[in-house]
Parts: structure tokens; sequence; C-alpha cells
């Protein structure tokens, strides 16, 4: 009886298949020369712009809707016009002091904003800058910025509090129009300049004292404040005297 022997090759040869490393959030953005010029629309979670960016560009993130927090360097200078604008499930962005200039429309309707750190290098406060941030609790505008223009608050619904600098000098239309829960704040000495709607519908304001030296006013400056009373020069106006103030102030 002859007998052939089978042998089975048993060795196991392991396989594993390559798995794509996770996205860095820098993979997620466009930059030239030194300028972030844009984010993928599919970006999500935090974003870390790395060092050695200088500015961020015009409509960069506009309508990032996918991403939660912003960290942004050190050395960056500028932030461009709607560079933010509705990223609506942005809840916190970290901005460093090196920036000098925050352009129109920045941060217009990031919805879940909570925070924000406005940077001492800044001189103004834009048109529309944070407009329409619903969740901005508190505002600490530093010193150095001279004038909040139009609409820069605008519709900031749960903005609460709110510290001016000294040296501020003025105050755009509607800048902090129907901010429905802003509570008495100071208004400094400097300011000369106070425009159509700039308080309109802040409903919780109760008293506040303008200063002796403002020389531009608009009588619905602080319309539709019904449980506010206005100290000028010493005299008390309610909401009922809103003409009569203006009068005052412009020696009409």
């Amino acid at each position: 009886m002859s007998y052939s022997l089978l042998i089975v090759d048993t060795t196991t040869v392991a396989t594993t298949t390559a798995q794509p490393e996770e996205n860095k959030s820098e993979d997620w953005l466009t930059i030239e020369n030194n300028i972030v010029v844009s984010c993928a629309k599919e970006a999500t979670g935090e974003i870390i712009i790395p060092e050695g960016v200088l500015g961020i560009g015009d409509s960069a993130f506009y309508n990032c809707s996918g991403i939660t927090s912003v960290i942004i360097p050190d050395g960056v200078n500028s932030i461009g016009k709607s560079a933010f604008y509705y990223c609506d499930h942005l809840t916190s962005v970290t901005i460093p002091d090196s920036i000098e200039t925050i352009a129109d429309e920045a941060f217009n309707c990031c919805l879940n904003l909570t925070a924000i750190h406005i940077p001492s290098g800044l001189t103004s406060i834009g048109n529309t800058v944070f407009a329409e941030c619903y969740n901005i609790k508190e505002v600490v505008i530093p010193d150095g910025v001279t004038s909040i223009d139009n609409e820069a608050l605008y519709n900031c619904m749960g903005l609460k509090t709110l510290e001016l600098p000294d040296g501020l000098e003025s105050i755009g239309n509607a800048a902090f129009y129907n901010c429905l829960e802003l509570e008495n704040f100071i208004m400094p000495d400097t300011v000369t300049s106070i425009d159509e709607r700039a308080f309109t519908d802040c409903g919780k304001l109760t008293e506040i004292t303008l200063p002796d030296g403002i020389t531009d006013y608009k009588a619905m400056a602080f319309g539709n404040c019904f449980d506010l009373t206005i100290t000028y020069k010493g005299k008390t106006y309610t909401s009922d005297d809103l003409f009569e103030l203006e009068d005052a102030i412009l020696g009409v």
C-alpha cells in the first residue's frame, strides 16, 4: 500500500487596511501669502488656525455651519469682512490682542456665539460686526475704542452686561437696537454723539445719565425704552420727553 503526504500550509498572513488619518483642522483651510482665504464647507468641530498666519480674509469661513470653535493665534492682525458670517454653530472664538482691525459683518449671525473678547488694539467696532449674535451675554469694550458703528451689536437679544470705555466718542445708528436683556450701564463722559435707534427697544434700561458734552443726539436713540429715566445736565426725562430732550441737547 502506498501513501501520499498532503502538506497543508497553515501560515496565516495578517492583512490590515490602512485607515486615513483624522483631518487636522488646518487641512480644511486654504492659506495664501499667510492669509486664510477659505475654509472647506464640510469642516466641523474646532478650528485651530496655524502659527504664522497674519490675517483672515473676507468671507473666509462664510456659512461654515459645522465649526463650533475657532482659535486664532497671536500674530494675526486682521479679520476680514464677513469672515465668520453665519457660522451658526460657532460657540467660542479666541481673538488675540494682536488683532488691529475687524471688518464689517465679521461675526454677523453667529447665532450661538456666547462670549467675545474684543482686542485692545481696536479703535472702532465696525458695522454689524457682532449683529444678531443672540447668545452673547457680556461685552467689555476696551480702552482705545472711540466709535461703535452702525448696528455693531444689533439684535443681540441676550446681551445683559455692557461696559463702555472712557474715550468713546460716538455710538452709531441701531448699534444696540433690540438688546432686550441689556441692563443699566455707565455712559462715558467722552461720548459726544448718539445716533438714531442706538438703544431702541432695550426695554430693561431704567436709568442713564448723558454727558454734558454731547452735541449730536437723535430723539429716538432710546425709543421704546418705556421704563427709562434719562438725566441730562441735572434734569430728568422720561420716554414721553424724548423730543424735548433732543431739543435741549441740540439747543433748539
